[in-house]
C-alpha cells in the first residue's frame, strides 16, 4: 500500500465533497432537515456526501469496510474507512461555518487515532471569528458555542 499515494486521492477526494458541501449550504431549506433524534439533526448533504464519500474510498482501497454515520457501505472484518460526512450538521444547517468532514481508518470495531479532517483548528477559529464579526451568535443556549461568541 502506497501511503503517499492514498493520502493525496483522500485529500482529493475530500476537497471535491467540501466543495459540494459548500455549493449546498446556501440552497438548504427546511424540508433538507430532518432529525435523527433529539438534538441531532441530518440532512440530505449528510446523505449525499456520505455515498459519495464511500463510493470513491472503495474504489481507492476495495478492501476496506465502513463505519459511516448515516450508514452507507458495510463494516468490514479488517480496515474499515469510520466517516461522518458532516461533522457539525446543527452548525451546517444554522449557517455557522464550523462543521468539516471527519474520516479515518480504524480497525473492525472502529478504534483508530482521530485523523483525517479536512482542514486544521487554526483555520476553523479564523473562519469562526471572521464570521462573528458581520454576525451576532445565536441566542439559543442549546446552541451556542461554549466560551466563544456573545
Amino acid at each position: 500500500m502506497d501511503l503517499k499515494k492514498l493520502t493525496e486521492q483522500v485529500e482529493a477526494l475530500c476537497i471535491e465533497i467540501a466543495d459540494f458541501i459548500r455549493e449546498e449550504a446556501p440552497k438548504l431549506t427546511e424540508a433538507g432537515v430532518s432529525s435523527k433524534s433529539a438534538n441531532n439533526l441530518v440532512t440530505h448533504v449528510d446523505h449525499t456526501a456520505e455515498d459519495r464519500l464511500v463510493e470513491a474510498l472503495e474504489k481507492i482501497l476495495p478492501e476496506a469496510g465502513f463505519i459511516a454515520e448515516e450508514g452507507s457501505g458495510e463494516k468490514g472484518d479488517g480496515l474499515n474507512w469510520i466517516i461522518d460526512p458532516l461533522d457539525g450538521t446543527t452548525n451546517f444547517v444554522h449557517g455557522v461555518p464550523c462543521y468539516c468532514i471527519q474520516h479515518r481508518p480504524g480497525g473492525r470495531y472502529g478504534t483508530a487515532p482521530r485523523c483525517g479532517t479536512r482542514g486544521d483548528a487554526r483555520r476553523t477559529l479564523h473562519r469562526m471569528e471572521e464570521w462573528r464579526s458581520i454576525h451576532e451568535w445565536p441566542t439559543d443556549p442549546c446552541f451556542a458555542p461554549q466560551g466563544i461568541g456573545g
